[in-house]
């Protein structure tokens, strides 16, 4: 489902990398692979190169707060060199209301909900990368 929803993605927009060329990699890195590895995951990639991996995906339920998806992204951009120019991380937490199925009639419902929270933790994650230019506060000081 991540991969499929990675695919049907605007990724290049999301991470603010227009001109990339999005390439969805089936072979899975554990979490050791993703958080020791100093250089490129792809050996054989482009100069100016740039990766996201979904590195935690979990469901959490919690009795006051209710339920959720949560989502850690790894980004590193690499300008050239094997040492990356970029590193950024972080959790996405979205809401959950469907997800888990209480019964069968709920699970298709149930697994759309949690597709569609993926994709926008991944939304989430590109706001997050990139946020906006903050706008100067005005001075309303008159005479200044």
């Amino acid at each position: 489902m991540q991969a499929a929803r990675l695919r049907a993605s605007t990724l290049s927009k999301i991470l603010s990398l227009e001109g990339y060329r999005l390439i969805v990699h089936d072979d899975v890195l554990t979490s050791a692979q993703i958080r020791k590895t100093k250089g490129r995951h792809v050996a054989e990639s482009p100069p100016c190169y740039a990766e996201l991996v979904t590195d935690d995906v979990f469901f959490q339920e919690d009795i006051v707060d209710g339920r959720f998806l949560k989502v850690l992204f790894r980004f590193r951009q690499f300008d050239g060199s094997d040492t990356p120019t970029r590193s950024f991380g972080t959790y996405s937490q979205r809401r959950l209301k469907l997800f888990p199925p209480k019964d069968a009639a709920e699970q298709e419902a149930s697994l759309t909900e949690l597709a569609d929270q993926y994709s926008e933790a991944l939304g989430e994650f590109g706001l997050a990368l990139n946020p906006p230019p903050k706008s100067r506060k005005r001075s309303n000081s008159a005479g200044k």
